[in-house]
């Protein structure tokens, strides 16, 4: 599930879900640009507070998403398997 992608939108991140993690693919803040996978969505807002802070361009619609998820649970994997379960969401 894809929350952004890079060139779309007005974003310079591409941010999405495997179910289990939040991956930055590619991600401008790393030296090396390596994905960085967080499993809980508030570590991904602040990776993304992260971007803003340097200038990058992070959609609203990202974030908002992303905190609405959180509120059910700060578990990616979590919020996957509810959403399986047809308990939760979809955010989309």
């Amino acid at each position: 599930m894809s929350y952004a992608t890079k060139g779309q939108r007005d974003s310079d991140v591409h941010v999405y879900s495997d179910g289990d993690y939040l991956h930055c693919l590619n991600c401008i803040l790393d030296a090396n640009f390596d994905t960085v996978s967080l499993d809980t969505y508030p570590l991904m807002l602040a990776h993304l507070a992260e971007h803003q802070a340097a200038g990058h361009q992070v959609p609203y619609a990202a974030l908002e998403r992303l905190q609405k998820e959180a509120a059910v649970s700060p578990s990616v994997a979590e919020v996957s398997r509810l959403e399986d379960a047809g308990l939760a969401g979809p955010f989309f």
